[in-house]
């Protein structure tokens, strides 16, 4: 029970810090997520998150990376548009690590296919809705006239 306790702190005060305090915010984050059960895969992904968004303003780009591979884990491939989503998120840090071929071969094979057959339905999905697909369409675009 103390450690449930200690674990909720952890995760309040991580995703509370977050947005002002990243690297007091990733050690906190850090010891949440290391004291969750295995059943908590949406608590996992959200948290996985958060440890991303702090990994990404300290810089350690392998550490969003890795954080984004563990939620691909973690979602069935049956989620697609989810999974693509996720996907997108590993292109910045890759171009920061300058690995531009991974990143031709991400957006080329594995987002841009995806995002566009989503795209091509001019329809909002449960997931997000067609505005906010289309813009994060732009930005890889983008992103892939970079690499």
């Amino acid at each position: 029970y103390i450690q449930k306790i200690k674990k909720n702190i952890y995760t309040r005060v991580g995703k509370l810090l977050e947005p002002i305090d990243c690297d007091t915010a990733f050690e906190y984050l850090q010891n949440s997520i290391m004291m969750l059960g295995d059943n908590n895969d949406f608590e996992h992904i959200e948290l996985l998150g958060y440890l991303a968004s702090t990994s990404m303003k300290k810089g350690n780009y392998w550490g969003v990376i890795e954080c984004a591979d563990n939620v691909l884990n973690l979602i069935p491939d049956t989620m697609e548009l989810e999974q693509t989503l996720i996907k997108s998120r590993q292109v910045r840090p890759l171009l920061c690590l300058g690995n531009y071929g991974q990143v031709i071969n991400l957006i080329d094979t594995g987002i841009m296919p995806i995002f566009e057959k989503y795209l091509s339905k001019e329809k909002n999905t449960h997931v997000i809705d067609i505005k906010s697909l289309y813009k994060m369409w732009i930005e890889i675009y983008f992103d892939f006239a970079e690499a």
